[in-house]
């Protein structure tokens, strides 16, 4: 990743999440009444797709790997889907995915087949089941360092994400409970926020290793993020200074090695998810290569890791994800702020020109779109904890309507002052717990509202709203399942 693709993801940061800092205390925002939670959703199919080369022997290992998938069916009634050769190209699987329509799709594998070749089969094979462009499940991979891993990631417990561990600019603190965040771009500038008090920028270390590794070990980090120079072997803390990095320190354990050579270990396992926003092939995970960035962090209480597996190039579409996640609050599981926040980019890369520099597009949001992942269980109930105001709620209503067919009203209130900047992704987006059919739009408030068979997404780019605003969409549709 480039200097100048930094400064890019600063000035974006900066855009989006800037409006936030001048909010009232957090402590007081504590203190209004939040939105009573919804009523819960109906059962969603869950797909697990798993090779037939994945069972082949027996014995120690083998067996555990075998487990994995029969607790993991156990768990959520899922159906096993196996197959045979490459998944981009196998038109039995895909057929029998898209008759099946399920709402979670989790391919497991073992990590040395976890190449760059199956994640980008499994991409393309999660937006070619229907005839739309769009994602059509929210899905991940599950690995491990070792089947034992992934058995750990598959009993996790739902996670409530509060602390935030960070070395991506202040952090987006303010969205969260308690962190701590460095910058990777300015020397010495790091944030803090504590319980019900608005983040503070303090004077931090010119080498950031032990003070963030220091964090990492004390208290309950429940979400890292990242951002700067990295390989499959490393992450370099500092972008445009000298820090020190994160290496893998072999049996799947990670160490803080300063600038000055001292090493600090990584010790806290505790269940979280890593975001890695702005790290070239973090995400990547070679045959040969079981120490890796990746299976590490796994293997050191990541349930879910999110990255790329190749060079990324300035910006890209994996920052839109904080919009969904930490701009949403608890609307959002992180998996489908992923999966929304693909649908949104999709959209945007295909139908607006407007705002973008030359090849912006067509170089940058289409090649991320193709070469990040998620890891872990697509269907992990890890939310964040609701600290402040959302930058809007979505409601759902569904009502009855002519021949059998139902009309559903998507009711979007802003709580906040906002304006959709195209590049600023966190376009609204609701993921239907079914599918639909045979849709017409009645009304709509938006530029265009867009729908596939299990969302519906407004395009609001260009638009301001005031808090209190609401933009509304009614759709007549076939509820299918």
């Amino acid at each position: 990743m480039k200097l100048r693709g930094s400064v890019v993801v600063l000035v974006f940061l900066c855009a989006a999440f800037a409006f936030a800092q001048g909010d009232e205390p957090a402590a007081k925002k504590a203190k209004q009444q939040l939105p009573k939670k919804t009523k819960k959703s109906p059962k969603l199919k869950y797909a697990i797709v798993v090779a037939n080369r994945f069972f082949a022997g027996k014995g120690g290992e083998k067996d555990k790997w075998a487990k994995v998938v029969d607790e993991l069916k156990k768990k959520y009634s899922a159906r096993v889907f196996k197959y045979d050769g490459e998944l981009r190209s196998n038109e039995t699987l895909k057929k029998d995915l898209a008759e099946y329509r399920p709402y979670y799709v989790c391919f497991v594998e073992k990590p040395e087949n976890c190449g760059k070749r199956f994640v980008k089969g499994a991409i393309v094979l999660m937006h070619s089941l229907d005839d739309d462009p769009y994602d059509d499940a929210v899905w991940a991979i599950l690995t491990g360092y070792d089947a034992n891993d992934a058995m750990k990631i598959v009993k996790a417990k739902p996670l409530k994400v509060k602390r935030h561990l960070s070395h991506v600019s202040s952090g987006m603190l303010n969205w969260f409970e308690s962190g701590v965040s460095f910058n990777e771009a300015r020397q010495f500038e790091k944030w803090i926020k504590k319980k019900g008090k608005n983040p503070e920028k303090v004077k931090g270390p010119a080498d950031t290793t032990e003070q963030w590794v220091r964090e990492a070990n004390k208290g309950k980090v429940d979400i890292i993020t990242s951002s700067g120079h990295a390989t499959e072997r490393n992450w370099a803390m500092g972008y445009t200074y000298k820090s020190g990095k994160i290496v893998p320190a072999g049996e799947g354990k990670l160490v803080g090695v300063s600038s000055e050579n001292k090493g600090y270990a990584i010790t806290k396992k505790n269940p979280k998810i890593y975001f890695s926003i702005g790290n070239c092939l973090i995400a990547h995970i070679p045959p040969k290569l079981k120490d890796c960035m990746c299976l590490s962090w796994i293997h050191s209480g990541a349930y879910q890791f999110f990255g790329h597996i190749e060079v990324q190039y300035r910006s890209c579409t994996a920052w839109g994800i904080c919009n969904y996640f930490f701009g949403l609050q608890d609307q959002f599981t992180f998996a489908q702020a992923v999966h929304a926040n693909r649908i949104a980019a999709q959209y945007i890369m295909d139908n607006h020109t407007k705002g973008f520099r030359k090849n912006y597009k067509k170089e940058y949001w289409k090649r991320c779109l193709h070469v990040t992942v998620l890891y872990g269980d697509p269907a992990w109930q890890a939310k964040m904890k609701r600290t402040t105001e959302p930058l809007y709620e979505t409601d759902l209503k569904v009502a009855d309507a002519k021949d059998g067919r139902k009309k559903i009203t998507m009711t979007v209130e802003f709580k906040r002052k906002h304006a959709f900047r195209v590049t600023a992704l966190g376009l609204p987006c609701a993921l239907l717990p079914y599918t639909i059919s045979d849709w017409k739009v009645e009304k709509s408030d938006a530029v265009k509202t867009v729908i596939g068979d299990n969302f519906i997404l407004l395009d609001t780019i260009g638009k301001e709203y005031d808090k209190g605003d609401k933009a509304v969409a009614v759709i007549n549709c076939k509820i299918d399942d």
